[in-house]
């Protein structure tokens, strides 16, 4: 049996997450999915901060720990490859409520 090919899809937002962790991503259970590209746009005049995690919320499981993202200014992942199996989550919060806009896109596979 030939290997699926990978899909292309967009995980979350854009979208503002919540000022508490949440869960923003989870990888269906039968596949997993490759975390490519994360941007993030900050629309205030104000420094924001963004914590993500894989999991969980916590010091050892944060991509992005209280991460600052300057005021008006963008923040690409560029060549991110964060591997999730099938169920795996990411979470994530905001410091600052309304501050940040958040995608996270990459690939669907089928192990």
């Amino acid at each position: 049996r030939e290997p699926m090919a990978n899909k292309p899809a967009r995980f979350y937002g854009p979208a503002q997450p919540g000022t508490v962790a949440a869960t923003l991503v989870t990888a269906p259970s039968e596949q997993g999915i490759i975390i490519r590209n994360i941007h993030v746009a900050n629309t205030t005049a104000t420094a924001a901060t963004l914590t993500l995690s894989v999991g969980t919320d916590a010091v050892g499981t944060r991509l992005y720990a209280t991460f600052s993202v300057p005021a008006n200014g963008i923040h690409d992942s560029g060549a991110t490859f964060e591997v999730l199996n099938g169920g795996e989550t990411i979470q994530g919060f905001q410091g600052t409520s309304g501050a940040l806009t958040v995608s996270i896109s990459g690939e669907v596979y089928s192990p």
